[in-house]
């Protein structure tokens, strides 16, 4: 099977030319790499949709592996209609335990199966409680309506055995296409005994490629976030002590202390003529955060970093602790690219329920991120635009109110939506709906991590601390009112949504 052919089974990069489909092939089969590849413009393909291509190169490569030994087994027309994981899987078995002159039918007859079991079936979810799952205890679902997400946090449970999973699926149907192929041998051995398992690989299958792509696109905004270029820089670790450094266009410190108090902070910005101040996106102390944000905000540009991988970063540094996370924090906002790509991107924690992904692929896919955002070296929104002193910023969750304006941070994108730290113990969730006047499909193609946002609040839940809300700016038709409403409800729901 060629690239072309997997992107067309896979639904990947759809709308690009074939013909640059096949080029590609033939230079990565020449020795070159995606990298070499960024650096052609005669190619016309977005970053992104590079980056999925590249993604689904590594898995074709991986199907080529596994197949192999099917060639013997199986005829070439039958292996082309297996391409992932859960169709690869069940054609070895219908290779291993079908005559040839059956296998057509007996793989046909799992196919539809496997349509009726997914469309139709169930899950339905029990457990123990006060093990950390108690909101899924007691819950059917569709598999067709389960969000990859939501079955990623559920298999964690089960794995933990806090949970256990019942499938369950219309076996008369089953029978009944049996019947029709007069497949009735084959239904027992081919479908009947492995469905369930086969249900847990495509369910696993596209959650982890899903999460992997949400990996990808935050590691490219880190990657390609602008740098900061007005110097000297301020930038302070917030926690129980702060960490604050003075930093020059190199990254060279010129000053470092721990302090106590936010005041010690300012007055250091001040004496050493600060242009811009550097904090993370969140701290494990937020109220402290949300205070030096609003001590500094009204006299200069503050960039926001995410703090992610801040403790094997800074161990290397010869300074006290505090200080060498606030080093790494200014460094990052001085030369993104370059600070961002010192770490194993696995080692930076970027992904949610990482430790329920497959860590090769995961890093595969970071690095190919790496070397294509390099190799092109683009930059993306600003995220060091100076913060208006809006006055915004909410202390509490019962200060919110649905209308209310908002300022925040960006500190993590997932293809539903964006997360955005308030300055709260509690993130708010701007869904993907709701991220644009306009269709947007990718979050990444309206904001970046550490960019600061001003949104609208939709609904909040006090109960379950969940807040959903908006960036969009146009009031929707008032037919759609109550729809709205409905879906900012659903919305904050999704308290899981990627949240290990």
């Amino acid at each position: 099977m060629d690239l072309a052919t997997y992107l067309e089974k896979t639904s990947t990069a759809e709308g690009v030319d074939p013909s640059a489909i096949s080029r590609i092939e033939l230079w990565l089969e020449g020795g070159k790499t995606f990298g070499d590849l960024a650096l052609r413009k005669d190619l016309g393909i977005p970053a992104q949709t590079l980056l999925d291509i590249a993604g689904a190169y590594l898995e074709l490569q991986e199907w080529r592996e596994r197949t192999a030994p099917l060639r013997e087994q199986v005829s070439a027309a039958l292996l082309a209609q297996a391409v992932l994981p859960h169709q690869v899987h069940a054609l070895e078995r219908v290779g291993r335990l079908v005559s040839r002159s059956r296998q057509e039918v007996a793989y046909e007859l799992w196919q539809r199966c496997f349509s009726v079991a997914l469309k139709d079936g169930e899950v339905r979810i029990d457990g123990a409680p006060g093990k950390g799952f108690d909101e899924y205890l007691r819950k059917r679902e569709l598999l067709s309506d389960m969000a990859p997400h939501r079955w990623l946090r559920i298999r964690r449970g089960e794995r933990a055995r806090a949970l256990f999973l019942d499938l369950s699926y219309p076996v008369s149907e089953l029978r009944a296409q049996a019947e029709l192929l007069g497949a009735e041998e084959e239904l027992p051995r081919i479908v009947l005994k492995a469905l369930p398992s086969d249900l847990r690989r495509y369910m696993d299958w596209q959650a982890e490629r899903q999460a992997i792509r949400a990996a990808r696109t935050s590691y490219e905004s880190l990657l390609s976030a602008r740098p900061v270029d007005a110097f000297p820089v301020l930038a302070v670790a917030v926690g129980r002590q702060l960490g604050v450094v003075i930093l020059d266009e190199d990254g060279t410190p010129v000053h470092h202390e721990s302090a106590r108090h936010e005041d010690r902070v300012v007055r250091l910005a001040r004496e050493h003529q600060v242009r811009t101040v550097v904090l993370p996106t969140r701290s494990p102390t937020q109220a402290r955060l949300a205070r030096l944000k609003q001590a500094l905000g009204g006299a200069y540009a503050i960039t926001q970093v995410l703090p992610a991988g801040l403790a094997p970063a800074a161990s290397g540094l010869p300074f006290p602790r505090p200080v060498a996370s606030a080093v790494v924090l200014g460094r990052r906002a001085i030369s993104p690219m370059k600070e961002w790509s010192r770490m194993d991107p696995v080692r930076l924690g970027i992904v949610e329920y990482q430790a329920d992904l497959d860590e090769t692929r995961l890093r595969d896919a970071l690095v190919l991120t790496r070397d294509i955002v390099k190799a092109r070296g683009e930059t993306r929104i600003s995220t060091a635009a100076a913060t208006p002193r809006l006055g915004l910023t909410s202390r509490r969750l019962e200060d919110l109110r649905p209308g209310q304006m908002v300022e925040g941070v960006v500190t993590n994108i997932t293809p539903f939506g964006a997360f955005v730290n308030l300055g709260l113990a509690q993130e708010g969730l701007i869904h993907v709906s709701e991220i644009a006047d306009r269709f947007v499909s990718d979050p990444a193609e309206v904001v970046r991590i550490g960019q600061t946002v001003l949104a609208k609040v939709l609904h909040v839940d006090p109960e379950r601390r969940r807040i959903s809300l908006s960036l969009r700016r146009k009031e929707r038709p008032s037919g759609r009112a109550a729809q709205a409403s409905r879906r900012s409800r659903a919305l904050s729901a999704l308290d899981d949504l990627f949240k290990s």
